[in-house]
């Protein structure tokens, strides 16, 4: 009989040296150290979230402290890391993947602790083949990714208004180089089919070892507009969609709601039922977050497919533009997957009939000034109060 996958949960209540290595020190010693997953001269890369140019107290990237001691393990064992990622969105041909790793404090981290660094927007790409999918039949994938012989992921503990959760598999996403990720939004606009492709993308770079960082966390609106939560959590494991069910089990969710976690249980390609993992270090009931807002479209995925089919599925939050918030920079327009929005008067008009409520808009817009929004004020105030999970 195979042997359970294994996560493990440990607490960890800020980004000091000595807290962070002895968290991770005991993380990875109930997965057999990191001499497991790292040999002497082996290329590792560790794939971080660098969604957008935030600094660390955002809780929107890896923090900068927790890669660092990554690094220092991964050396340990004499392997040679390379840390890197695409960032979301472009303006005017050129990505945010530079100006992400210098905010966020990764580029620095990652130099004064010994790794290369890699921006996968600059890098060679290798054209990846997906004969499965019939919707995205090929990848274009960083080299880096390829060439490496371990690969570490390292996500960020958020909400998704999307995709209501991002993790492991999600994370995986940035190994995609520019325009290309919104691309694969325009030709499957449905949860379902973008989902497939996220899992698909997993599985041709599925990490070797998976570590999270959950001591700042990101509840409601994510993954880059949410608010900063101090779940102070780290979380480990060789299986990153068993990792992916736990985590977001942890945050109030069933992880059979998360498209992405269902479908890599089914295409085996990790386990996603919470029963079938042997969890580590702290229960998932110790580890439970507390009045932990849930993104407002999580309420949706709990109304049974009866009335879903009868009409429900048009209230779907719509993309909104707060002017009072937005500096007209265009960015939304520029990076609009199926190009609905328009510059009107100098601020961003959205074709709501053409929208396709992939929500890049929201995530990717600096300022904040876009929200996914109810038409209804009384939808609005239900959706409010159902977001908030029960303690």
């Amino acid at each position: 009989m195979p042997s359970k996958s294994k996560v493990v949960i440990s607490r960890c209540c800020d980004y000091q040296d000595e807290s962070l290595k002895a968290t991770l020190d005991q993380l990875l010693r109930h997965l057999g150290g990191m001499e497991r997953f790292v040999q002497p001269g082996e290329k590792v890369l560790i794939k971080v979230n660098l969604l957008s140019p935030k600094s660390p107290e955002k809780a929107v990237t890896t923090h900068p402290a927790l890669v660092k001691q990554l690094i220092k393990s991964v050396l340990s064992c004499g392997g040679k890391p390379i840390v890197g990622d695409s960032s979301g969105g472009m303006m005017k041909g050129k990505s945010s993947t530079s100006r992400a790793l210098d905010i966020s404090g990764i580029r620095q981290a990652a130099e004064e602790a010994g790794a290369e660094v890699a921006n996968f927007d600059q890098e060679e790409v290798i054209q990846v083949p997906n004969i499965d999918n019939p919707i995205a039949s090929e990848f274009r994938m960083s080299k880096v990714v390829h060439d490496a012989d371990t690969i570490i992921c390292m996500p960020k503990l958020k909400t998704h208004t999307a995709t209501l959760f991002t993790g492991a598999i999600k994370n995986m996403f940035g190994t995609i180089p520019g325009y290309q990720k919104a691309e694969y939004h325009r030709i499957a606009p449905k949860l379902e089919d973008f989902s497939k492709i996220l899992v698909d993308i997993y599985q041709h770079a599925k990490p070797d070892l998976v570590v999270m960082d959950g001591i700042l966390a990101m509840e409601g609106p994510g993954p880059a507009h949410g608010h900063p939560y101090k779940a102070n959590l780290l979380l480990a494991s060789a299986d990153g969609v068993a990792l992916d069910a736990v985590a977001s089990k942890i945050m109030g969710f069933d992880p059979s709601e998360i498209a992405t976690t269902r479908i890599a249980q089914e295409h085996h390609l990790g386990e996603g039922r919470i029963d079938n993992i042997d969890i580590r270090g702290l229960s998932v009931e110790e580890a439970m977050l507390s009045d932990f807002s849930l993104p407002s479209q999580a309420i949706l995925s709990r109304i049974s497919p009866f009335w879903i089919r009868r009409g429900l599925g048009m209230l779907k939050a719509r993309p909104h533009i707060i002017k009072e918030k937005c500096v007209r920079c265009g960015f939304c327009r520029e990076n609009c997957p199926v190009q609905v929005i328009s510059m009107e008067d100098g601020f961003p008009e959205i074709d709501q009939k053409r929208c396709i409520k992939c929500y890049c808009c929201q995530e990717l817009c600096p300022e904040g000034a876009v929200v996914a929004q109810y038409d209804s004020l009384l939808l609005r105030a239900y959706m409010r109060l159902m977001s908030k999970k029960s303690t």
